[in-house]
């Protein structure tokens, strides 16, 4: 099994090169960007997060479409998350209501409630998948 530490930093090692060889990512986040659009229209008031966001294959679809949310995107590697934010921003995409944070999505979040939690290929990382 793999430590937490041994993930955050292979993933910020390779964030560089991370899309270069992500052709299963890319595609599992076309999926899941369809199932988001295509259920998120009854989405109660409140934030959006995303767990494990990457180069933001997802992201970059979901935060234009839906423009009136916040968001709270994160990744257990700070390298990623950054990363993330300004492929977004090199996109043109308004991340104005965007927090990107490194964040473990496997420890207790604080008190508050999101309208949606997404991720795309994150639990597998999970040590404790049932918690």
């Amino acid at each position: 099994m793999y430590s937490k530490k041994d993930v955050s930093d292979s993933f910020s090692k390779h964030s560089s090169s991370y899309d270069k060889y992500a052709d299963a990512q890319a595609k599992a986040a076309g999926f899941l960007v369809s199932f988001i659009r295509e259920n998120s229209a009854d989405l109660p008031c409140g934030p959006v997060l995303e767990i494990g966001c990457g180069t933001g294959f997802v992201t970059r679809e979901i935060v234009p479409s839906m423009p009136d949310r916040k968001f709270l995107i994160t990744d257990i590697s700070g390298k990623m998350a950054d990363l993330c934010r300004n492929n977004l921003s090199m996109s043109g995409i308004d991340i104005s209501s965007s927090i990107f944070a490194a964040f473990d999505g496997e420890c207790s979040w604080p008190d508050k409630r999101f309208a949606m939690i997404y991720s795309g290929f994150t639990f597998q990382w999970f040590q404790d998948f049932v918690q």
